[in-house]
């Protein structure tokens, strides 16, 4: 199929790149941001999605078949749906595209887990509880694809805990600690949620794209590998890296770390822990994993194969 990306130089926009390569795909890389491997620079049409004349003509030269928009504000440091206004504005601007271009017979939008809070299962694709403005963004740019009568086949993919190479949070010196044994995991209470290795997640979305028209068509679909417990993910680093697993710490210790990360954020400094990763690595966070899983199978890669892909970026980086 031939393919427009929006966002292919982010984190998941990277790593389908890489597929879409090996696969080949002929598709174009729409965004303002470049490529961060060399071998990516071809691809790559520099664009800012606010720009609705220039994203236009960006379609009809190219007259893509598929559009997999994933371009997003995604940081969650910000307090009001305002400071994500772009992503509403950047989907509205490739809906109204789509609906001008005929060649485009599909669209992926990419949106988030975060549209209904942990705790909550949804009892429907529009029962929506956004965990934060992000999220509510996000619900936004939902409710306008589901508003617009578009002729093309289209679907949402609402992506769990990514991780993998190159994802930004990896930046913080949590594997160092880990590395070096003085990690501690806040008290004996693990959450449950789904974590999706990258390179299981591009896939996902390859086979999504390519999926029978009537089992993709107007439907929501969540990417993710399996639910397990955060301190067992936690703990496939740390036996890779060290042959044993972490320390625990009394809940009411960490807590008061986070609080402490908490102010320090504020500050834009950042801290190993605030009461957002705390959240998550203690609360339950379930999602409808299922339907994904019975329409395009199992991921391909385990755990083990994706933690160790992983430490070996993590070293390549100097991050351990």
């Amino acid at each position: 199929m031939r393919l427009l990306i929006t966002g292919g130089s982010g984190f998941i926009g990277t790593h389908l790149v890489d597929l879409l390569l090996d696969k080949g795909h002929e598709f174009v890389n729409v965004s303002d941001v470049a490529p961060k491997k060399t071998t990516h620079l071809r691809f790559w049409i520099e664009c800012d999605l606010a720009d609705v004349h220039k994203l236009k003509r960006i379609f009809r030269e190219f007259k893509p078949e598929g559009v997999v928009h994933l371009a997003a504000r995604t940081d969650v440091g910000y307090t009001s749906i305002n400071d994500y206004s772009i992503n509403v504005l950047m989907t509205k601007n490739i809906i109204e595209i789509i609906r001008e271009i005929s060649s485009v017979r599909r669209l992926m939008l990419a949106s988030t887990q975060l549209v209904h809070r942990p705790g909550h299962l949804p009892d429907s694709d529009d029962d929506y509880e956004p965990g934060n403005p992000y999220a509510a963004s996000k619900v936004e740019c939902e409710k306008l694809l589901m508003k617009y009568n578009l002729e093309c086949i289209w679907t949402i993919i609402r992506p769990a805990y990514i991780w993998g190479p190159l994802y930004p949070d990896f930046r913080y010196p949590i594997w160092k600690l880990i590395r070096r044994g003085i990690y501690f995991f806040p008290g004996r209470r693990a959450g449950t949620r789904c974590y999706g290795y990258v390179g299981n997640t591009v896939r996902q979305i390859e086979r999504l794209m390519l999926a029978p028209d009537e089992e993709v068509n107007r439907k929501v679909f969540y990417l993710g590998d399996q639910h397990i417990k955060s301190m067992d993910w936690i703990n496939a680093f740390s036996v890779a890296m060290r042959g044993r697993k972490v320390n625990i710490i009394p809940e009411m210790i960490a807590r008061g770390s986070a609080k402490m990360g908490d102010i320090l954020l504020r500050f834009r400094i950042p801290f190993i822990l605030n009461s957002h990763r705390l959240n998550n690595l203690l609360e339950d966070y379930y999602i409808p994993l299922k339907p994904t899983i019975d329409l395009i199978g199992e991921p391909e890669i385990t755990l083990e194969q994706g933690v160790m892909e992983t430490i070996e970026w993590l070293k390549e980086k100097k991050l351990i």
